[in-house]
């Protein structure tokens, strides 16, 4: 196992793609943490993807989606639709 441990802050940058992987496991851990894109956000496991675009979140699987939602929600959307 390699393990790398950063005393301070750690800001990584690239000009075209920047890959993170792990083959079994992929553990990140912060009090916050933000992982930002300027034109979408996407993330993948298996046949399922949530991307984040132009103001929407789409859910694409080849299978049922099912959202659990747990606790109280206080929506003040001033707009909102469900189908």
């Amino acid at each position: 196992m390699r393990k790398t441990t950063v005393a301070e802050t750690l800001k990584v940058t690239a000009t075209e793609q920047i890959a993170v992987s792990g083959v079994e496991r992929l553990f990140m851990k912060a009090d916050a943490h933000e992982v930002a894109g300027s034109a979408s956000l996407t993330l993948k496991v298996k046949d399922t993807k949530i991307v984040m675009k132009d103001g929407a979140v789409t859910i694409d699987t080849k299978s049922e989606i099912k959202l659990v939602v747990t606790g109280s929600n206080q929506e003040g959307a001033a707009n909102s639709t469900q189908n």
